[in-house]
């Protein structure tokens, strides 16, 4: 499996270099809601596309303290989660929000540079897999 993907990511990394546009995109139309039912609508959004990362180690946390303090103890943890990344989740849209323009016109400049850097790591990752391929003893 190890050769496969290694030749995927090689060629993907190719194909970022060359400059060939690929695009594959879709189109969601999302409600524009405003006021409080819209910053509703947004964070239950947000709290569903970030379950996928967020989820397990939300769950381990959680749990361990259950199992090692009981409901009290996974109670408290629990919320100190919820107050600690909410207010994390506050301070970046706030610091996004005044940083903006800056920031789109920071980003614009390094953006070709990126980029090609992605290219380059996907082609040494790829390379790497098929040498760990080649180089590792099968079970």
């Amino acid at each position: 499996m190890e050769l496969v993907v290694g030749v995927i990511l090689i060629f993907m990394g190719v194909v970022m270099l060359s400059g060939i546009r690929t695009e594959i995109s879709f189109k969601l139309k999302a409600p524009k809601l405003k006021g409080y039912l819209g910053l509703f609508t947004f964070g239950a959004l947000y709290s569903l596309a970030s379950a996928g990362c967020m989820a397990p180690i939300f769950i381990g946390i959680v749990l361990r303290a259950f199992f090692i303090s009981g409901f009290i103890g996974s109670m408290t943890v629990f919320l100190s989660y919820a107050v600690g990344l909410s207010l994390l989740i506050i301070i970046i849209t706030l610091f996004i929000t005044s940083a903006k323009q800056v920031m789109i016109l920071k980003m614009r400049r390094v953006l070709p540079y990126t980029q090609k850097l992605g290219a380059l790591v996907l082609i040494i990752v790829g390379i790497w897999l098929i040498y760990y391929y080649f180089t590792t003893p099968s079970i």
